[in-house]
């Protein structure tokens, strides 16, 4: 829903900007908003191992995935601003035009993610590279510094994330789902009247 993607922008930004570093700690599957909401972060560390399927009978990795091409969904805005600032140019391609599941060692040598790691080590792992990144409270000290050069770095999917002008090009994508009956028209007409409300505001 648009009010959702809405939402999730706010925390996205928030997370891409946060004032400290910050690890993803990604302990199983991370599919979709669970796999941006890990982008948004410095660092990715993430556990190696397997979970059993659907019918139990046998195990599958643990994966990366965006999965917008199998659902026949395009990507939003945000989310594309994300995709195209975190992932590196290579990785891009295929994680979005293909929809490939990672496993934790190709998205490392993808350079998706920084590290592997067992279960058991995956806390400890985080909170003492935590503890290196913070450098013995250099950046607490500098705060708004370091959310600041964040912004800067990140300055195009910041703004992507942050701006209400993302939202005329997310009325337009609805629509033409609506088209194809993806969306109810009802639901794009009533995304429209909030956008004009907000422009009203600005």
């Amino acid at each position: 829903a648009p009010g959702i993607v809405i939402s999730s922008y706010r925390l996205f930004a928030r997370v891409l900007a946060l004032g400290v570093p910050t690890i993803a700690a990604i302990n199983g599957y991370a599919v979709g908003a669970g796999f941006f909401l890990a982008l948004c972060c410095d660092h990715r560390i993430m556990v190696k191992g397997k979970a059993s399927t659907a019918n139990k009978k046998s195990q599958a990795d643990y994966f990366l995935c965006l999965p917008e091409l199998d659902l026949k969904m395009p990507l939003s805005p945000g989310y594309t601003a994300i995709a195209k600032c975190k992932l590196p140019k290579r990785a891009l391609r295929t994680t979005v035009l293909t929809a490939k599941r990672w496993t934790p060692m190709e998205a490392l040598s993808s350079g998706i993610i920084d590290r592997v790691v067992s279960s058991k080590d995956l806390l400890h792992t985080c909170v003492a590279f935590g503890h290196e990144l913070a450098g013995g409270g250099r950046v607490e000290r500098k705060r708004n510094v370091y959310s600041m050069l964040k912004r800067e770095i990140y300055s195009e999917c910041y703004e992507s994330l942050t701006s209400w002008f993302a939202m005329p090009r997310m009325v337009a994508t609805l629509g033409s789902l609506a088209v194809r009956g993806i969306f109810l028209p009802k639901k794009a007409k009533s995304l429209h009247k909030k956008n004009a409300a907000l422009k009203s505001k600005l």
